[in-house]
């Protein structure tokens, strides 16, 4: 699949297959037609949140994606993490 699927997606299409309803109060969606290739998937929004902070010499970062499906929850599709030592970045002073 070239969709986002995750475990919420799981029980909606079971039920779909099996030809019962989706109650409304369940998180995910039935992918059987994104399987069969009839369903225009749409395409993903995609939100970055990202954190930086430099405490006692050293640069934290942290970066969250998340991507949403028209219609669909938010799922975490990447979690990134640095941590930098700021020292190190500085360039020796030159002496002649």
């Amino acid at each position: 699949l070239d969709i986002p699927t995750g475990h919420p997606d799981l029980a909606p299409t079971f039920l779909r297959v099996l030809g019962l309803p989706i109650p409304g109060h369940m998180q995910g969606r039935a992918i059987v037609e994104a399987l069969a290739g009839t369903e225009a998937a749409g395409v993903p929004e995609v939100e970055v949140i990202e954190a930086t902070r430099d405490l006692e010499g050293v640069r934290y970062r942290q970066a969250l994606t998340f991507g949403r499906m028209p219609g669909g929850h938010a799922h975490l599709v990447a979690a990134e993490a640095e941590r930098v030592d700021l020292a190190a970045l500085e360039s020796p002073l030159a002496t002649a």
